[in-house]
C-alpha cells in the first residue's frame, strides 16, 4: 500500500484504467499508455489484499502444501 501511495503521487502515472506501464523518475518520464495484459495481475493482487482468497487457494493446493512442508515454509 505504501508503494501504491507513492505511485499515486507521480503525476500522469495513474489513468482511468489504473497504473500506466512504466515510468522513470531519473528523466521525468511516464509511459502514456497501458497494456491490458498487465492489468490482470493488478486485479489478482487487489483481491488477495482485500480477502486473502488467492493466498488461501494457493496454499490449499496439495502440491503446494507438500512443497511448503519440504521447504519448511511458515506463515
Amino acid at each position: 500500500m505504501d508503494a501504491l501511495a507513492h505511485y499515486a503521487s507521480i503525476p500522469g502515472l495513474i489513468d482511468p484504467y489504473g497504473l500506466n506501464d512504466a515510468y522513470n523518475q531519473n528523466v521525468d518520464w511516464v509511459c502514456d499508455f497501458c497494456i491490458g495484459i498487465d492489468k490482470g495481475i493488478s486485479i489478482v493482487m487487489l483481491e488477495n489484499y482485500l480477502s486473502d482468497m488467492v493466498h488461501e487457494l494457493y496454499m490449499g493446493n496439495e502440491y503446494v502444501k507438500k512443497a511448503a512442508k519440504l521447504l519448511e515454509w511458515q506463515r
